[in-house]
């Protein structure tokens, strides 16, 4: 919990020292085109974004804090689990496809809080900040970024638990697969060799390659979609709040 604050706060002080920086810039350049002096302006400007940058870099390290123990625990009970398994489980010999899970879970913690913690909360932050600013100019170019924005999370949403999660699921069965055959061919070696199995092992391998890549080349073309809708959604929105302005 004491990891999770710092680093939220980290994250909330990256954000807010970044969000001043431009106002002191502006204030700067302000100062400068009505000839006084503009060093401290300057100076503060840069202050604020040398020290968004280093909070900006250090939030990595405040989710090693948070992502790597959690990891860590979660590899442990998983491991825990499979050794209280029956003997009949681990007759089927699995390895590789039961290390490839158990090396995802724990990588799974850490890319769930970086989207999340890192992610989704810096950008409700600016959100709000931004709309805020938007609202003195009028409520109409705010509208229009409100309604980009919940346009943007409703699409995301939306292909990415369909289409995406889809695609992502079935890689993932055949990265498994992929892994179990050669961890298995591997480990049986001499069975292999004894019986004269290497063409038939080869032979199963390369079809789940083919799988793999099948699966792969869907996952991609999914992820292109969903970024080519989002950054449709971002130009739409852009361009309808300048032509507001315009029209002012």
């Amino acid at each position: 919990l004491t990891f999770l604050v710092l680093g939220l706060t980290v994250v909330g002080l990256s954000k807010s020292l970044g969000l001043a920086a431009p106002f002191a810039l502006k204030r700067a350049v302000n100062a400068l085109a009505s000839g006084q002096d503009a060093f401290l302006l300057v100076a503060s400007y840069g202050l604020l974004k040398g020290l968004s940058q280093l909070l900006n870099n250090s939030k990595n390290v405040a989710l090693s804090l948070i992502s790597r123990p959690l990891g860590r625990r979660l590899a442990e009970r998983l491991f825990g689990q499979l050794l209280a398994m029956d003997l009949e489980f681990h007759t089927m010999r699995q390895t590789g496809e039961v290390l490839r899970r158990l090396d995802r879970s724990s990588r799974a913690i850490d890319t769930l809080l970086r989207a999340v913690l890192f992610t989704f909360v810096p950008v409700c932050l600016e959100l709000c900040v931004v709309f805020g600013l938007l609202a003195k100019q009028g409520l109409e170019i705010a509208a229009f970024v409100l309604a980009a924005f919940v346009s943007y999370i409703c699409y995301t949403a939306f292909i990415s638990l369909g289409w995406v999660t889809r695609a992502r699921r079935r890689m993932n069965r055949f990265d498994d697969s992929q892994s179990a055959k050669a961890a298995e061919g591997l480990l049986n070696i001499e069975q292999v060799k004894l019986f004269g199995m290497s063409s038939s092992e080869q032979s199963g391998f390369s079809e789940r390659q083919k799988g793999y890549q099948v699966a792969a080349q869907s996952s991609d073309l999914a992820a292109a979609c969903l970024n080519a809708g989002q950054q449709a959604i971002t130009t739409l929105g852009l361009t309808a709040g300048l032509l507001c302005m315009a029209r002012r």
